[in-house]
């Protein structure tokens, strides 16, 4: 039977949405779920992982503590020191422990002096490189312990923090994130009792982890003298020695809320915060002087406005839509206004004002061809506004990508040699656009430019530096994200058998909105499989198909410009390898879908790609922009199977921490915190996420 485009595309939804309906029958109790790796040998460096404690203080928790330790041992890390140190409770907590004895590291249980005592107790004995406490109450999120280790291998942190999920009688009713930046812990902002610690800008205490050393550095105890904010006088101590923090976006930890624990009474624990606080300022020479932020309403969320071409559609469309997505799970009211719906652009300044948003972000506006930037200098003028470099359009006369002309520094102007390219001017009127956009960086309000990666951040910087008043405009870098709850890997045999690809062959998968858009590279992607000459060799082509790739004896099979989520991440989970020999990039998002869906990549070394392709982790560079260089890449996954399939785990491990679409909000966030714009609308320094699905 011939396969056609149209059954291999409904083979491939049918495929994902019985996946989503096994997955929705699957019973996910408080501590327990489906989402156990097998985990490679050793680190992406090759070390090894890292040896992980857990203490965890008990007294009288036997209905909880089992799904306690059940939530470490079912993790399938490789290097668990887990400690209990119980304080000889009454109940039927021993009975659990004695049937566990053999898979926990230690375990006593004798009267002691409290829970920071067991901690204390605890950490005395631990020998893990990594280290945390957790209650008999709560439980690790699967997947936790590798999550953290890379995190750690990948970051220079003393601390990783993640998300927390709050669960109320087992039913999971929010999701907490610290708000503060990754580098060092902000001790003003824990000392701001009113408007950091209390409004939930920093943690749930399980969601933390930390190296041995600095619990050393920090003085290696929790004070025990303590009942109800131990946790926050470590905190205050890490800060104030320097501690550096590293924020993922993926759970970490599950707090459980019941009637029994301490902290049930918010009174009593705030009551211990501001004795504890203000001793702790006096011992080490801290004036306190207040909150230097406004007072917040605490029931007030963000109004946002998202404005650019055409909505949902193509790359950046997607990234835009991506990021007002992050804006929404946080609670956050998000309106998108698209340019291609209105006649006249500028009514869209009293649609907007009429909304009254609280910060303004664009996204790419040249696909629906606006006349001049007066409706960004009124929009800029009236409210706090910011410009994602989806490309770098703003900054130059005409084109998205400058390449290698630099006239964009200086001046565009009628020499330009691709005016009739997307998106086409006549080279009468690129002067008069390039001078017209940078008028928007003259003023007194100026939109801050939000870079999604290194490489885009550097070039914004250039062009705002050279030749212009505007040397000192801000650029602002964040990270772009993707939904890792659909975003997911597949069973790679039941994708391959919708699409009728063989189990035994090695298939790429290529994604380019156009074939024929050079900078995406297909022509390199040709010459590099025609030298190849591999005769097991499957290429999937994602993308409008308006030329067709001269590849010979390759079954090439043309999937067409794909939307339906469905498609794309069962396509990317029959693949074994993703390319994308792009030569200009602001970042490239099928990067990270692909690692998402846990395929490695290759890309070229440079540009943006640089931070979309973690070399060794997420996929491989290709050092030089060549078919040569491209081939030797290719080949070097071709034949290392043992490396790639590792990979596949890498690569989602590190996607769930960074490029999740919270660790892509949590980006945006504190750049929004940092440049005022929380505090100007008086909103809390938190973050709180509903959930995914």
């Amino acid at each position: 039977m011939k396969l056609t485009p149209s059954r291999v595309i409904k083979g491939l939804r049918r495929r994902w949405y019985q996946y989503i309906a096994a997955k929705k029958q699957i019973s996910i109790t408080f501590g327990r779920d489906d989402k156990q790796i097998d985990l490679p040998g050793t680190l992406p460096n090759g070390k090894p992982w890292p040896k992980i404690s857990i203490i965890t203080p008990s007294f009288n928790q036997g209905r909880f503590i089992e799904e306690t330790i059940l939530s470490v041992l079912d993790q399938g890390y490789p290097d668990i020191e887990h400690i209990i140190i119980d304080g000889g409770s009454t109940d039927s907590t021993v009975d659990v422990l004695n049937r566990y004895k053999s898979q926990l590291a230690y375990i006593v249980s004798e009267p002691d002096h409290g829970q920071s005592h067991a901690i204390n107790k605890g950490f005395a004995i631990s020998s893990g490189e990594i280290v945390t406490w957790l209650n008999s109450d709560d439980c690790l999120a699967p997947g936790a312990l590798a999550a953290v280790a890379l995190a750690f291998s990948t970051s220079s942190a003393d601390m990783v923090s993640g998300i927390c999920e709050v669960y109320k009688n087992d039913v999971l009713i929010n999701r907490h994130m610290t708000a503060c930046a990754d580098g060092p812990l902000p001790l003003p902002d824990i000392l701001d009792l009113d408007n950091g610690w209390n409004a939930g800008q920093f943690f749930y205490q399980p969601e933390v982890f930390f190296s041995k050393a600095l619990w050393n550095k920090a003085g290696g105890q929790v004070r025990e003298d303590l009942y109800y904010s131990m946790d926050y006088e470590l905190w205050l101590r890490f800060a104030h020695c320097g501690a550096k923090i590293h924020v993922i976006g993926r759970p970490l930890a599950r707090f459980r809320v019941h009637s029994d624990q301490k902290t049930a009474d918010p009174s009593r624990f705030k009551a211990e915060l501001i004795v504890v606080r203000d001793q702790f300022a006096a011992d080490v020479g801290i004036k306190l002087e207040g909150s230097q932020r406004p007072v917040v309403n605490f029931s007030r969320h963000l109004k946002v406005a998202m404005i650019n071409d055409h909505g949902g559609e193509f790359g950046a469309g997607i990234a835009h839509a991506r990021i007002a997505s992050g804006f929404v799970m946080a609670g956050h009211e998000v309106k998108l206004f698209i340019l291609k719906g209105y006649a006249n652009h500028l009514k869209i300044v009293s649609d907007i004002e009429k909304y009254k948003p609280d910060v303004v972000i664009f996204g790419n506006i040249h696909g629906a061809n606006p006349q001049s930037l007066e409706l960004v200098r009124k929009i800029t003028k009236r409210f706090p506004t910011y410009w994602v470099l989806h490309d770098f359009w703003l900054l130059t006369g005409r084109c998205p990508y400058p390449g290698k002309c630099d006239k964009y520094l200086s001046g565009c102007d009628a020499s330009c040699d691709t005016y009739n390219e997307y998106p086409a001017l006549k080279p009468s009127k690129i002067a008069e656009a390039w001078k017209d956009k940078f008028l928007c960086f003259e003023l007194e309000e100026v939109p801050i430019l939000l870079a999604n990666s290194l490489w885009t951040a550097q070039l914004a910087r250039k062009a705002m530096s050279t030749g212009h008043q505007s040397s000192n405009r801000p650029v602002e870098q964040i990270r772009l994200g993707v939904p890792t709850e659909i975003y997911r890997p597949l069973d790679k045999d039941n994708s391959r058998e919708a699409i009728g690809i063989a189990l035994d062959e090695f298939v790429i998968v290529f994604s380019a909105t156009s074939l024929a858009d050079q900078r995406k590279g297909g022509d390199l992607l040709v010459k590099a499989i025609n030298r190849l000459k591999l005769t097991d060799l499957v290429l999937i082509v994602l993308g409008y198909a308006d030329v067709k790739l001269d590849i010979r004896g390759v079954k090439t099979i043309y999937m067409g410009y794909v939307t339906d989520p469905a498609i794309l991440v069962a396509t990317y989970s029959a693949a074994d390898l993703h390319v994308g020999p792009s030569t200009e990039e602001t970042l490239g998002q099928s990067f990270l879908e692909a690692a998402a869906c846990g395929i490695p990549s290759i890309g070229f070394g440079v540009t943006g790609v640089r931070d979309a392709v973690v070399p060794g982790i997420t996929g491989y560079w290709a050092e030089q922009v060549s078919e040569v260089s491209l081939e030797g890449a290719i080949l070097s996954a071709y034949h290392d199977r043992k490396r790639l399939k590792d990979m596949r785990v890498w690569s989602r491990l590190y996607a769930e921490n960074e490029w999740s679409l919270e660790a892509s909000h949590h980006s945006i966030f504190s750049v929004l915190r940092k440049t005022g714009c929380i505090d100007l609308a008086k909103v809390p320094h938190r973050i709180n996420y509903s959930y995914p699905l």
